[in-house]
């Protein structure tokens, strides 16, 4: 047991009934790392009883269901050429759409816990050790006999995407059964966010629960071709975030009018919906308000587009989780892209609350 461990034990005798935030403030820690010292200690045998645990922290908890690999960059010197070698710089680090969105909300000190796939390799064991301190890694399952899960990206020299291969084999043992299994961590949640890497059938099922549970779904695209693992009706949604080419793939459609598609989505079934068209616009619909148009802020520069469309999703998600409304979330998925782009990483290392509070403030001046 380590000295951060018996302070928790501490902590727990003087008060049986404290809840994991409180023990987070007081030790110095995020409430997910507390939350997997205290798993720690459970499997140990140190710690027996539950009633430490309070359930005032449950409301606000985020369940970040879907992907999470290992991502390689790859940065061209020059423009790509087919049928050659290309000179470029390499770089390595964790991915996954939805892991990436539960980094950056764990960065804004959310309460998440992340339900995943890894397998049983260098791989997977980095993705525990590294998210440990800003999730609750408790209910990730490691496979014998698969593979991590594996992003490359080509990078032009000016920081836009070229080319981009997934190994994502490992989501196919993400079935329904696996996700009855973690339905009590869902009942629990207040926003459970999924990308659509996840198979059709088991997507069903999750909205079939949220629909039974009463729970707030919230359904972020991951790239055109995966539109199709969607259900037909997308009921039980309370809000998709898609950008224009995953939205033409859906309905089928060569519109390019961002409005026209938030429309769509709501009349599919979602409560709300984000449409967003890259540098140029992001429209915005409600069940009960018409789609608006809202314009992109350029950034300064671009050094790695990579993780923008996360961090975009993550800042709308934290305010959604501070009960503010879909116009002004906007704005903070809008400014935490806005500075991400312009991050040699996928998840900014300096993100926190107050940070992205000014970062807002920044953009909408």
């Amino acid at each position: 047991m380590n000295k951060t461990q018996e302070r928790i034990l501490d902590e727990i005798r003087k008060n049986p009934y404290i809840s994991q935030q409180a023990l987070a403030d007081l030790i110095g820690l995020s409430r997910s790392a507390i939350a997997n010292l205290i798993k720690g200690l459970t499997d140990e045998g140190y710690i027996t009883g539950r009633a430490y645990i309070l359930n005032e922290e449950r409301g606000h908890l985020i369940v970040c269901v879907g992907g999470a690999n290992l991502d390689t960059k790859l940065i061209l010197s020059e423009d790509l050429q087919l049928g050659t070698s290309n000179p470029a710089q390499s770089k390595h680090s964790l991915g996954g759409v939805v892991r990436n969105v539960a980094e950056n909300l764990g960065r804004l000190s959310q309460s998440v816990t992340l339900l995943t796939l890894v397998g049983n390799d260098m791989a997977g064991r980095q993705i525990l050790e590294e998210c440990h301190p800003l999730m609750d890694v408790s209910r990730v399952q490691t496979l014998d006999g698969y593979s991590t899960g594996s992003y490359l990206a080509v990078l032009s020299p000016n920081g836009e995407m070229s080319l981009g291969l997934a190994d994502m084999n490992i989501i196919e043992k993400m079935d329904p059964e696996w996700m009855i299994s973690n339905q009590s961590v869902i009942a629990g949640a207040h926003f459970i966010v999924v990308d659509n890497n996840l198979r059709k059938d088991t997507m069903e099922n999750l909205f079939n629960q949220c629909l039974l549970l009463n729970k707030k779904l919230i359904l972020i695209g991951v790239s055109a071709p995966k539109t199709k693992r969607l259900p037909e009706r997308l009921d039980g949604a309370y809000l998709t975030i898609f950008n224009l080419d995953e939205s033409q793939a859906y309905f089928h459609s060569t519109e390019t009018d961002p409005m026209v598609f938030a429309k769509r989505w709501i009349e599919a079934g979602s409560k709300h919906a984000i449409v967003t068209n890259g540098a140029n616009s992001v429209a915005y619909a409600s069940y009960d308000q018409e789609p608006r148009l809202k314009r992109v802020k350029p950034a300064k520069y671009i050094v790695d587009a990579t993780g923008a469309g996360d961090a975009f999703s993550s800042g709308v998600i934290y305010a959604l989780n501070q009960n503010m409304n879909l116009e002004d979330a906007l704005d903070y998925g809008l400014a935490n892209a806005n500075q991400t782009i312009q991050s040699i990483h996928s998840v900014r290392k300096e993100l926190n609350e107050a940070q992205l509070q000014q970062d807002k403030e920044d953009y909408i001046q």
